[in-house]
């Protein structure tokens, strides 16, 4: 949210990078962030952490009351028997901040399965809940005959936001959990002739070369992202960028599946429903129980960041609009703590090394040329070593961790 909102600005200058290991140092970027207004990354980072808290509290009320937390998520909890839920929620009234009598807890069952659109003649009496993975769930009740209806408040849009539904989207995504609860692993079937693709703004001149091909095109023209069958190549292209056409064309669209490689909802669908993020395991009659989590630090893996590029790499990936995870080199420290066996492994000739160290102690700059080579330099150092080098895999992010904080594996309790 705002308080940890930063905004990247197309100036060079330095900027400080903090690791680890408490030393930060100061390097040359063409590209800064600069804090939002509000950014206070304490105050975030306590609010997520009060959230998790909170759902722990949850969990407990819940169990006390003889019932069981089906899922939560950051800011939301599902608990059975439904009776329950307001019980709960009251429970919490005592720990709410506001001065106003606003409810802390909220029992939303009825905003996310209204009464009125359970199918008529439903035997269920409350809605049923169907979760695949972390995110992704939905809540749906039957009707006379066992088929499922979804709740189309409830069908979770996670992992398929970012490719385009013809017609309305609330209702599509609602008949795509309704194909997945009555046909399971059949369901992407369904949907193998839909082309997968996504609505794209021409907003960076770094993407004119990949729609050269089309012909001038205006700044912020409107483009159709065809997204094509992943590559166990991760260099190949995501997808590629054609010339609009609207979700209502069904010809044109019809015709997008003849094209090579060309990406099906069948192809997501499948992709949708094997993937498993699960945050606990369940016994034979299908209770959470608790698991205890063995980590364990292997390597680094680059997977970007770069916030606002994120929706851009949904799309055409990572790679292609430059989001990968960057590596950052405190290059004065290096070069002064540098020996001959180091600038060898490095390729640095050491009469090269001794100069620059004299320049650097003296409090001259380097020039252009050679700063470019001492980093090059130690960035491919770091690259070479890194499947010997123990790290912390972070969604959109790396932390480096110095060989002094390398602890054995150790384990946690989730708690969701």
């Amino acid at each position: 949210g705002i308080f940890v909102e930063v905004n990247r600005k197309r100036k060079a200058g330095e900027a400080t990078i903090h690791g680890l290991n408490g030393d930060p140092f100061d390097t040359e970027e063409t590209e800064l962030e600069e804090p939002g207004v509000d950014y206070c990354p304490v105050l975030a980072a306590v609010l997520t952490s009060g959230a998790h808290l909170l759902l722990a509290l949850v969990d407990s009320v819940v169990a006390s009351a003889g019932g069981e937390l089906v899922y939560c998520d950051t800011d939301s909890a599902f608990v059975t028997p439904p009776k329950i839920a307001t019980e709960v929620a009251e429970r919490f009234e005592a720990l709410s901040p506001y001065s106003e009598r606003v409810p802390l807890l909220k029992d939303e069952t009825e905003e996310k399965a209204p009464r009125k659109e359970y199918p008529v003649g439903s035997p269920d009496t409350a809605p049923r809940f169907y979760g695949l993975s972390a995110k992704r769930y939905c809540l749906f009740a039957t009707d006379k005959q066992g088929q499922p209806h979804v709740f189309r408040k409830s069908a979770s849009d996670h992992g398929l936001g970012v490719f385009e539904a013809s017609g309305n989207r609330e209702e599509f995504v609602a008949r795509v959990w309704e194909a997945i609860l009555s046909k399971g692993p059949d369901a992407p079937g369904l949907y193998a002739g839909t082309p997968a693709t996504a609505p794209f703004s021409l907003s960076s001149p770094a993407l004119l070369p990949r729609v050269r091909r089309l012909g001038p095109i205006r700044p912020f023209t409107f483009l159709t992202a065809r997204f094509l069958e992943p590559s166990p190549d991760l260099s190949e292209d995501r997808s590629e960028l054609v010339a609009f056409v609207p979700t209502s064309d069904e010809t044109a669209r019809a015709e997008l599946m003849a094209l090579p490689r060309q990406r099906s909802w069948g192809s997501v669908l499948e992709a949708f429903v094997r993937h498993r993020d699960r945050k606990c395991l369940f016994d034979a009659d299908g209770r959470m129980v608790r698991r205890r989590v063995l980590v364990r630090k292997l390597k680094i893996v680059g997977l970007g960041k770069e916030a606002n590029r994120i929706e851009s790499g949904r799309v055409l990936g990572q790679a292609a609009v430059g989001g990968r995870a960057k590596t950052y080199v405190d290059w004065k420290r290096r070069l002064l703590s540098m020996g001959r066996g180091e600038a060898r492994a490095l390729r640095l000739p050491w009469d090269f090394v001794m100069r620059a160290k004299r320049r650097v102690r003296a409090g001259r700059e380097l020039r252009r040329d050679a700063l470019a080579r001492v980093k090059r330099a130690l960035v491919a150092g770091i690259q070479l070593r890194g499947s010997r080098l123990k790290g912390v895999v972070l969604p959109f992010g790396v932390v480096w961790v110095p060989k002094g904080l390398v602890s054995p594996p150790h384990r946690h309790t989730a708690l969701y």
